[in-house]
C-alpha cells in the first residue's frame, strides 16, 4: 500500500501542474480572446458595460434588492445571446458540417445554454426555488459572465473541454469577488447610508440581546449546579443524632 504522504505529494504536484500548465493559460485565453478579435470585442463590450453599470448602482444603493421581475428580465436577456450564436453558427455553414466537426459541438453548447435559460425562466416565473437562490442565479454577474463565456468559446474558437469548464467556473468566482470588493469601496447614497446605519444598530442590539440571553442561561446553569451540590451535600452529609 503506497505511503499516504507520497500520494498527497503526487496529488499536489499534479494539481500544481494543472494550474500552471493548463488552467492559467486557458483562463488567459478566454479573457484575452475578445481583444484579439475585434468582431468579438463589439459583442462583449455591452456585456462588460452593463455589468459594471449594474454593480456600481447596487454599490451605491446597496440596500436595494433584486426582485423577481428583474431576475426574470435578466434571464430573458440570455435569449439574444442564443439567437446571436445561432446566427453565427448557422450562417454560411453547410448542412453536412452541422452534423459533425466544430459546428456540431457549437450547436450542442447553444442547446445547453438554451436549456439553462429555460430553467432559469421557469424558476423566476413560477417562483419554484427559494428567493435568495433564484436571485443569485439570475443576477447580473452569473448572467453576463455566462453570456461572455459562451460568446468567447463559440465565436472565439476557444477549445471546449474540462479545462475550459473549470476555467469558466474560476472566472465566474473571480468576477464575483472583484465586484463584491468594488461595491464595498463605493460610497453609499445618503438614504442607503441611513438605512445601513439603522440595520447596523439593529444588528448590534440583537447581538447584545443574544449575549444577555446567553449570560442568563449560564447564570441559571450555575444556580442549578449550586442547588444540586447543596442537595448532594445535605443527602450524603452525616446526620447528627
Amino acid at each position: 500500500m503506497p505511503d499516504s504522504s507520497i500520494v498527497v505529494k503526487s496529488l499536489a504536484s499534479n494539481f500544481s501542474t494543472f494550474i500552471n500548465s493548463d488552467l492559467i493559460p486557458r483562463l488567459k485565453l478566454i479573457v484575452t480572446t475578445p481583444f484579439t478579435q475585434p468582431d468579438l470585442l463589439w459583442l462583449v463590450i455591452p456585456l462588460i458595460f452593463v455589468l459594471f453599470a449594474i454593480q456600481l448602482y447596487f454599490g451605491r444603493n446597496r440596500t436595494e434588492q433584486l426582485g423577481w421581475n428583474t431576475a426574470f428580465g435578466n434571464s430573458v436577456s440570455l435569449f439574444w445571446v442564443i439567437v446571436l450564436l445561432l446566427r453565427f453558427t448557422l450562417e454560411d455553414t453547410p448542412l453536412s458540417e452541422l452534423l459533425g466537426g466544430r459546428a456540431y459541438k457549437e450547436l450542442i453548447l447553444i442547446v445547453i445554454l438554451a436549456v439553462w435559460t429555460i430553467i432559469l425562466l421557469s424558476f423566476d416565473y413560477y417562483h419554484i426555488i427559494p428567493r435568495k437562490l433564484a436571485f443569485l442565479l439570475s443576477s447580473s454577474i452569473p448572467i453576463n459572465t455566462i453570456a461572455f463565456l459562451f460568446i468567447v468559446i463559440i465565436l472565439g474558437d476557444v477549445p471546449f473541454d474540462s479545462t475550459t469548464a473549470v476555467a469558466g467556473v474560476v472566472l465566474l468566482l473571480l468576477v464575483a469577488l472583484f465586484f463584491k470588493t468594488l461595491r464595498s469601496v463605493i460610497k453609499p447614497s445618503p438614504s442607503a447610508e441611513k438605512t445601513l446605519e439603522v440595520h447596523k444598530l439593529k444588528r448590534k442590539g440583537l447581538r447584545e440581546l443574544r449575549k444577555e440571553r446567553i449570560k442568563r442561561k449560564f447564570q441559571r446553569v450555575k444556580e442549578r449546579i449550586k442547588e444540586g451540590t447543596i442537595k448532594l451535600k445535605e443527602k450524603f452529609s452525616p446526620r447528627k443524632l
